[in-house]
């Protein structure tokens, strides 16, 4: 299945890329960032053999956003 997650800067864009890489389940398949008028938006998009690996995934990047 393909996964869309927003994110909202380019660190994020980077940090959720690395716990996709690090994820034996996951693929990155792209990273899309536009720069908006107040902030810089984009989307990463990412391959998982299932709905568990894509909340483990989630679970990593919530707990990053957490500890910002």
């Amino acid at each position: 299945m393909i996964v869309v997650r927003n994110v909202r800067d380019p660190y994020d864009a980077q940090r959720l890329a690395e716990i996709i890489d690090n994820h034996p389940e996951a693929e990155l398949v792209s990273i899309c960032l536009s720069d908006g008028l107040n902030a810089c938006r984009g989307y990463v998009y990412f391959r998982c053999s299932s709905k568990g690996a894509a909340d483990a995934i989630d679970y990593k990047y919530n707990r990053f956003q957490e500890n910002k």
